[in-house]
């Protein structure tokens, strides 16, 4: 974890491929995918670094009782998203459900829709109270927190509760927020999160990873801990030996089988066992410019992570600006995202560079002049790489950023309705939104959307 304090901080430092420090090593939320009904508080005591420290949970059971399994998908969801645009000191994004269900990777059918609800409430209404165990500018600092601070939710249709229109504006939890901003964060291997198939595993691969980088940031190789006192830190309620072990014994096979752990170990007997993780060694972590960069062209995490692995960001920038300018000179591939990789590994010069693009490269970096236009041809370059469903939702996103400040959510409602029905031509929006993301342009193009969509 980085605990130190932040220089002034530029937009893009902070990526989605990181975790807060504290809640990944507090494990908030219960690794179990289903608990009992009533079971809306917990309080845990433990020992770090020579200190006594608790923290205490208290759940609102109008909304299923404390976190627990999804919630762990949705508050690593939102906060990829708050990061994605630039920490923004307020803590609120503007996003969809159908937006925020496709980041999770779940389906988007109403089942979901109703299981997000219920854990954008849980992740709301839940109040935590950490003694000595929050770290905050060098020491343990003692806070009461939320989640979540506020979901303002609309566009619900019909009937009652989410659905695809529905626009979610969220706050994120100051003290959450404040502690991303001042970069008190561990990496976090997305790659491998998104490969986990089941709740559980996923929570238990935070909550490991959290206590593998726990030591001022340097990874250990093997972490032990009393069997009751993780129980009592994975939540489990059923505290008989056997019943944690055979909770934890799906969990451990994934991760196994994945790749994170090499083995778990079993050591004594009865209630005082203790589990002994053996993790395996760490793959190179891919950059996370250059995933940003290849995800922005539409390829899906697990690929964009393994080409930021094998190649260097020089390599990948050079075969992205390759790639963008034959397709400005007219090639339509059938397969973008497959003929990106192709030009990606090209080894042999199949590729010849469009006429243009070597005296693009050879003009200076930073024109006088003409330089957020060409920033502009790169974003619309991008944009027209990525797939139809990508590109919309790429295209809320940025609404979302742009009209933060100047939107309420039934306004976002009505733009996006809009734009999923075709009254607002996408490409042209697009650019007109490009050229509009300076704040008084942005004013002004908002009032003038709201005047034209009846807002």
């Amino acid at each position: 974890m980085n605990d130190s304090r932040p220089a002034r901080r530029r937009e893009r430092e902070i990526t989605s491929h990181i975790d807060e420090g504290n809640i990944a090593f507090l494990g908030l939320i219960s690794v179990q995918e289903r608990i009992p009904e009533g079971f809306t508080r917990w309080d845990l005591e433990f020992e770090f670094q020579g200190r006594r420290a608790s923290i205490t949970c208290r759940g609102n059971p109008d909304y299923g009782g404390v976190p627990h399994g999804l919630d762990n998908d949705v508050s690593l969801a939102v906060l990829a998203l708050y990061q994605r645009f630039g920490c923004p000191a307020d803590g609120v994004i503007v996003t969809t459900a159908y937006q925020l269900l496709k980041l999770i990777g779940l389906d988007t059918s109403g089942y979901y829709y109703r299981a997000l609800e219920r854990s954008l409430g849980r992740l709301t209404h839940t109040t935590y109270t950490a003694r000595e165990a929050w770290r905050e500018g060098g020491r343990w600092e003692s806070k009461q927190f939320r989640y979540l601070e506020k979901v303002h939710a609309t566009g619900t249709g019909e009937g009652d509760g989410l659905d695809g229109k529905t626009v979610l504006k969220i706050e994120l939890g100051k003290e959450i927020a404040a502690s991303v901003r001042a970069r008190y964060i561990k990496p976090l291997d997305l790659e491998l999160l998104a490969s986990l198939k089941r709740p559980p595993t996923r929570g238990l691969y935070r909550l490991l990873d959290g206590r593998r980088f726990a030591a001022g940031g340097a990874a250990v190789r093997v972490f032990e801990v009393g069997l009751l006192e993780w129980a009592d830190t994975c939540k489990i309620l059923d505290k008989r030996p056997e019943k944690i072990r055979r909770t934890l014994q799906g969990a451990h096979e994934e991760l196994i089988q994945r790749g994170y752990l090499e083995g778990v170990e079993y050591v004594g007997r009865g209630k005082k066992q203790r589990i002994r993780y053996h993790f395996a060694p760490l793959q190179p972590v891919p950059d996370p410019a250059g995933v940003e960069l290849l995800l922005a062209q539409g390829l899906s995490l697990p690929v964009a992570q393994r080409y930021a692995r094998e190649y260097d960001l020089e390599h990948l920038r050079a075969r992205v600006a390759l790639y963008s300018a034959i397709l400005e000179q007219g090639y339509r591939p059938r397969n973008r995202a497959g003929f990106l990789v192709d030009v990606i590994k090209d080894a042999q010069g199949k590729y010849a560079n469009p006429a243009d693009f070597a005296a693009r490269r050879a003009r200076p970096a930073a024109a006088a002049q003409g330089g957020g236009e060409e920033g502009e041809a790169d974003a619309l370059a991008v944009w027209r790489a990525m797939a139809a469903e990508e590109r919309m939702n790429h295209l809320k996103t940025v609404c979302g950023m742009v009209f933060k400040r100047h939107f309420a959510p039934r306004d976002f409602e009505l733009l996006f309705e809009a734009l999923d029905e075709g009254r607002l031509e996408a490409d042209a929006f697009y650019r007109e939104l490009l050229a509009h993301s300076a704040p008084r342009k942005a004013a002004a193009l908002a009032a003038r959307l709201r005047e034209g969509l009846g807002g």
